[in-house]
């Protein structure tokens, strides 16, 4: 993207977009590519800094019923909101994201510490999943 004519910082716009469409796919809210590819077009439309004209892009594009805009607003704001945050904070050093995956897992396994893996107490989903935030999917397939 570095022909002319682009705006300034829209690889990590791109990148941004992109990061977020594979968060709602992860969250069965199904973005296709043709709606990343026109997302990114029609950023060019907009002021992507006036954060309510940037939201109503997205969920334009990526909100097909009205039934997914609960859910595409709570991805949002956890996205760029709540996990931006806690990326804010730790400016200081820049952490991959299997550094920030470990970080949220150390953290479900603090708050829920009935649901370790190995322990045949707690839920076998949960504990699968768990297993699979550690890099350990073969108990959640």
């Amino acid at each position: 993207m570095a022909e002319t004519g682009t705006m300034p910082g829209a690889d990590h716009l791109l990148d941004t977009v992109m990061r977020f469409a594979a968060c709602c796919r992860t969250s069965a809210l199904y973005v296709s590519t043709a709606e990343i590819l026109d997302t990114v077009n029609q950023l060019r439309l907009i002021d992507p800094l006036k954060e309510a004209e940037f939201k109503t892009l997205l969920g334009a594009n990526f909100v097909k019923t009205q039934r997914d805009q609960p859910r595409f607003e709570a991805l949002y704001q956890l996205f760029f909101h709540d996990l931006a945050m806690d990326s804010a904070s730790d400016s200081s050093r820049q952490g991959t994201v299997a550094d920030h995956t470990r970080k949220i897992l150390n953290g479900l396994r603090d708050q829920h510490p009935d649901m370790q893996a190995e322990s045949k107490d707690g839920d076998p989903v949960n504990a699968a999943l768990l297993d699979f935030l550690a890099g350990r999917p073969r108990p959640w397939l």
